[in-house]
């Protein structure tokens, strides 16, 4: 059994557990709601004891306060199993997308719940299948759409130091075996629909100034509601002065609505500010607590722990719970009938407003810290998971060196699953030479300049990479693999290439400045789009002008003629992919072993191809072909 398919077991596993344990709980819930119909008919039966036996009033009254406190525990409990049920079946749900990650089972992983908006990059992502419905980014957990997604794009987009990439791998290493808060924060990835804009509308209302309560309102919010109930328990314990207190009632609640009304737009901002806190509240709290607790050992991950108020009075979580009271008080106002009773009587909303202001002068300020330090364990999070998803994969050595190399044993495609991959070791560098690749089609090439790629990327994110060992700098990518003509844009394919081909000579020759990231370039069969006289005198110029520059690369091609020439073939180290022909009962068969051999291609099996769909008759019995 492979690791890939060991891991995916385990997981499996893992999610029959927390299944098993979610029919449990529903198991009890049932018991509880029966529970509860058997006190609501308590209740009823007494109620009409109390009606028909009033000598008993007292003892059956008693009982039927017994009876109510006993509801209200059973109603709490109920509570309690739904969010426990819900935990389990989200927490399978997360086990279970684990298992389809490290299977490959594309068909069966959800798609991750935010979109890459385009810019400059989307040739890059197109080209290394970063993208996409079997892609990198699939293959990570699920990341929450407004707080990790816009770090994870900005990971994959920028290229970060050597020090930083490090402090990402050191902490990567150490989440691997935080396996509760990974799936916490994977959990709640499903679970939390809250957008980016919402995120930054409400950090902003975090860092704005809270609104000053004038102090005419501060003492008439108080005053009125004050009169009111003083004047409804005078009207209960004094029955002879119940006319006068229940007017003074109808007045102070009169008067309680038109100062609601004259305020409500100063309230409004405030309540709308906790529905958002509301979506977001529960689930931080959580996190942040098994955040903050964590024993980290990491330096940039106790950098977080202290940004989320570690061993502070007012940590994340508590402020966050505090916060989701004063969301779930503001929630009457789905109910008009309740909200309007509880605005009459007691200016409702000018409390909530005040209790949700003073949150925001005392916490508002760090919500940009909060969320900057989430977003970053969240990242760092879903790293640890693909890790744990994809235990043989190996963490990259980073460094700088001159002359400028990357070099990979046992390297291969991530996307591809674990018995279909396969590995070849590669060594591209250093500047002024050239890895020339040939070999037929469907013998690997491309699939290998997929595979140097993606792994580039995400060694200069700080995760681990598909290969054995890999050593390299955070590198530039350059890529001309997917070239795509367009009517619509009357752009032929040789133009496409050509516009693609000029921006990486252009990134090649930067690279060179001051403070540049190496490049390094992958171009899959140079300038296909035009005739072959051409061809080769442009493929040349294009090399010679490559070779100039401090990047490396790799180019593939069938026609190494092109690159026979003094100029560039001292400078070209080859490469290619093999194949052969082999007997099947139903006639012969082409197969590729996709093994990386030295040396330039020997193959040329264009015609026995054609032989072999029956357009032209074979020529050749070789059954070995390089």
């Amino acid at each position: 059994m492979s690791a890939g398919q060991s891991v995916a077991d385990a997981l499996r596993e893992k999610a029959a557990r927390a299944r098993a344990d979610a029919a449990e709980v529903s198991r009890l819930a049932n018991r509880v709601a029966i529970a509860r119909l058997l006190a609501t008919a308590g209740f009823l039966i007494l109620g009409a004891g109390a009606v028909s036996n009033p000598s008993r009033r007292t003892v059956i009254g008693l009982a039927t306060a017994a009876t109510v406190v006993i509801f209200a525990l059973l109603v709490r409990w109920t509570t309690r199993l739904t969010t426990r049920r819900r935990d389990a079946l989200g927490r399978a749900t997360v086990a279970e997308q684990g298992a389809h990650r490290a299977d490959r089972g594309w068909s069966h992983i959800l798609p991750q719940p935010w979109a890459w908006p385009a810019d400059g990059d989307e040739t890059l992502r197109v080209d290394l299948d970063v993208t996409g419905s079997a892609s990198l980014v699939q293959l990570l957990p699920m990341i929450s759409a407004g707080i990790g997604a816009p770090r994870m794009r900005a990971w994959l987009s920028a290229i970060a130091s050597l020090t930083e990439i490090r402090e990402r791998q050191a902490s990567v290493r150490e989440l691997v075996d935080a396996v509760a808060l990974r799936d916490t924060f994977e959990l709640y990835a499903h679970r939390v629909r809250v957008s980016e804009a919402q995120v930054a509308t409400f950090i902003a209302w975090g860092r704005a100034d809270a609104l000053e309560e004038p102090l005419w309102l501060a003492i008439a919010s108080r005053l009125l509601p004050a009169v009111s109930i003083v004047g409804i328990v005078l009207s209960v314990v004094w029955p002879d002065v119940a006319p006068v207190a229940t007017s003074i009632v109808l007045l102070s609640v009169f008067a309680t609505f038109i100062l609601t009304t004259l305020v409500r737009s100063r309230t409004r901002e405030a309540v709308r500010a906790a529905e958002v806190a509301d979506q977001l509240a529960e689930a931080y709290a959580e996190l942040g607590a098994h955040t903050v607790r964590a024993p980290f050992d990491t330096p940039r991950l106790r950098v977080l722990q202290m940004m989320l108020g570690h061993g502070q009075a007012a940590s994340v979580d508590r402020a966050l719970n505090q916060l989701r009271g004063l969301s779930r008080w503001a929630e009457v106002r789905s109910s008009p009938m309740l909200h309007a009773a509880l605005q009459g009587l007691f200016a409702w909303d000018c409390h909530i407003a005040r209790g949700i202001e003073g949150w925001r002068a005392t916490h508002g300020a760090t919500l940009g810290d909060w969320f900057d330090a989430f977003a970053e364990v969240e990242c760092l999070a879903a790293l640890a998971g693909l890790a744990a998803t994809n235990p043989s994969w190996t963490f990259p050595e980073l460094i700088v060196e001159s002359p400028f190399h990357v070099r990979a044993r046992a390297l291969a495609h991530p996307l591809l699953p674990t018995d279909i991959r396969v590995a070849n070791d590669v060594d591209i560098g250093p500047p002024g030479t050239l890895l020339l690749i040939s070999g037929s089609n469907m013998s690997g090439k491309s699939t290998l300049l997929r595979a140097i790629g993606l792994n580039l990327l995400l060694a200069r994110v700080g995760a681990p990479v598909c290969a054995g060992e890999m050593s390299c700098a955070p590198v530039r990518l350059m890529t001309s693999l997917r070239v795509q003509d367009s009517l619509a844009d009357g752009m032929s394919y040789f133009m496409a290439e050509a516009l693609r081909l000029r921006d990486i000579i252009a990134a090649a020759e930067s690279s060179g400045a001051p403070g540049a990231s190496p490049v390094v370039y992958l171009v899959d069969e140079i300038l296909r789009g035009t005739n072959s006289e051409e061809r080769a005198v442009a493929a040349r110029f294009i090399v010679a002008r490559l070779l100039q520059t401090p990047a490396i690369g790799i180019i593939t091609t069938h026609d190494l003629g092109i690159f026979n020439v003094a100029d560039i073939s001292n400078h070209v180290r080859h490469a290619h992919f093999a194949e052969k022909f082999s007997e099947h009962p139903d006639g012969e068969r082409l197969v590729f072993d996709h093994r990386l051999r030295d040396g330039p291609t020997t193959s040329t099996n264009a015609l026995r191809l054609l032989a072999l769909i029956g357009i032209t008759p074979a020529t050749t019995n070789d059954r070995e072909i390089h």
